[in-house]
């Protein structure tokens, strides 16, 4: 092998490193824009508007009486903890709760919770749609982050409750 093919086989070495490291900072490119898209889920919707300055958060226990959690016009989301104590989430629109699933469950955490103390998890729909792409992503989101509770739909049309079966 002469001079010019040595360094003909360097060129080619280095170029395919050059591709291989590429290929392997855009699949950790991907990864985080995927991780970034999962902590975005939201409850009905895809994306969060980015607005979510108006999260109105409720807290309580059930033992101190249980309130009516969906007598509202709008969306909520209730947490229940196997304590009793539970926290909603609601931005107060009528289809969607405009607010990441995963500043829930950082609030959840810094009131010394975690999601695996979630027993129930429940949101309402006014109408029975059924689990909407959203509510899937956050159903998979919390699952992710330690979720083994009921999750569901209260339909407050018709007073049914329907809970995520797993596929």
């Amino acid at each position: 092998m002469n001079r010019t093919e040595s360094l003909g086989l360097v060129v080619v070495g280095c170029i395919l490193c050059l591709v291989l490291a590429a290929g392997g900072v855009m699949l950790k490119f991907y990864d985080a824009q995927a991780d970034a898209k999962e902590g975005a889920a939201i409850f009905d919707g895809i994306e969060t508007s980015g607005n979510g300055a108006s999260v109105l958060i409720k807290e309580g226990t059930i033992w101190n009486g249980c309130p009516k959690f969906f007598s509202e016009p709008f969306e909520t989301v209730v947490f229940i903890f196997r304590n009793g104590h539970w926290i909603s989430f609601t931005t107060q629109h009528d289809v969607i709760i405009d607010c990441p699933v995963s500043f829930m469950v950082t609030t959840i955490q810094k009131s010394g919770r975690t999601t695996l103390d979630v027993f129930f998890c429940v949101h309402n729909h006014f109408a029975p749609v059924g689990f909407t792409p959203g509510d899937k992503g956050a159903y998979h989101y919390l699952r992710g982050k330690g979720f083994r509770g009921v999750f569901g739909i209260y339909y407050t049309a018709t007073g049914r409750f329907r809970e995520m079966e797993e596929r």
